[in-house]
């Protein structure tokens, strides 16, 4: 008899002993697929990220917004979603259980749930406003020109105002919907007949709501619709370029003729490109990736191919000068303007 204790005393030790190594593995972090990598393509983090959620500048440098999850299913009280800000070197600045992430770069402020608030770091990872409850912030959480659109969610019919980082009204709720600045300091606004206009930094209207559809300016210029009628317009709101379509980026756009082809076009109306480009195409940092006849190229702001069609894909090129590519066997890899391979 005592024998028979002993080996369920045993027995019950090692199925706690299991039971425990099992909760603690179900517990613990997954090994993700996303990796950290130089620019030369080698491991900087043997951490294995479940996702990356963005990037951010902080003290000059991009620190990476990555999560990992342990092996608990959601709905269990067990489950664990954590949001790491990691620096280039994969060194964790920043961490916190939210199950909710989110960042954003906007004037060296960053915004992003910390224990089920949103709140907004400065160049440091420092906390310096957390979004009070009755506040809900629009446009992703961004910021320009050091405001940001709002409206209060406890009041019936709520308008739409801006705030500024120290939680501060400076323009007060009065419009139907806001838009963010723009760098030339002009926002879109619409009223409650559903007509846009533009105010700048103080809340005056600058320019007539009296157009159906308006984007932010860039470069100067933003694209608006009146009457089923779409053109650009300058900062005064003077029409500038009569044209059906096509959203500016960095001073161009694109125009289509009867075969489907595009071709580039500045804001004054001239032709950069002949239409040789299958699908539209956008500039960031100066250049802009196309396709034609089925592989991508790049040209500069001058029309010129910097980068002659043979890929099977390029997309943007970053602030650091490079570009996510496909070459013609099918792999990925980066690229700089000269379509040198880097990684």
């Amino acid at each position: 008899m005592k024998k028979k204790k002993e080996l369920l005393i045993c027995a019950i030790a090692v199925l706690l002993f299991l039971s425990i190594l099992f909760f603690f593995h179900m517990f613990c972090y997954k090994q993700g697929n996303w990796y950290l990598i130089d620019s030369s393509g080698n491991l900087v983090s043997k951490t294995g990220y479940e996702d990356c959620v963005g990037v951010i500048e902080i003290e000059g440098e991009m620190h990476f917004i990555l999560t990992r999850k342990n092996r608990f299913s959601p709905e269990s009280r067990f489950y664990r979603e954590t949001m790491f800000v990691v620096n280039k070197n994969g060194e964790v600045i920043l961490q916190d259980s939210t199950g909710e992430n989110g960042n954003l770069n906007y004037e060296n402020f960053h915004a992003l749930f910390y224990k089920g608030k949103r709140v907004f770091l400065d160049s440091k990872g420092q906390i310096i406003f957390t979004v009070p409850d009755n506040v809900t912030l629009e446009e992703c959480y961004s910021y320009r020109l050091g405001m940001m659109p709002f409206y209060y969610n406890d009041v019936a019919n709520p308008k739409y105002g801006y705030m500024n980082i120290d939680g501060e009204v400076v323009i007060e709720p009065q419009f139907s919907y806001a838009e963010l600045f723009s760098e030339e300091g002009l926002a879109a606004v619409r009223d409650d007949e559903g007509k846009w206009g533009y105010i700048d930094t103080e809340g005056n209207l600058v320019i007539p709501q009296v157009y159906d559809f308006t984007l932010g300016f860039d470069a100067g210029f933003a694209l608006v619709e009146k009457e089923h009628d779409e053109y650009y317009i300058d900062i005064t709101g003077r029409k500038v370029l009569d044209i059906d379509g096509g959203v500016n980026k960095e001073g161009f756009t694109y125009i289509s003729n009867d075969e489907g082809k595009y071709a580039c076009i500045d804001l004054k109306g001239n032709q950069i490109t002949d239409y040789i480009f299958d699908r539209t195409i956008l500039f960031k940092n100066g250049y802009a990736c196309g396709c034609v006849n089925g592989l991508y190229g790049c040209i500069d702001k001058t029309g010129e191919f910097v980068i002659e069609p043979s890929f099977e894909y390029i997309g943007d090129f970053s602030d650091f000068g490079i570009a996510l590519a496909k070459g013609k066997d099918g792999l990925y890899g980066y690229i700089n303007i000269k379509a040198s391979c880097m990684i």
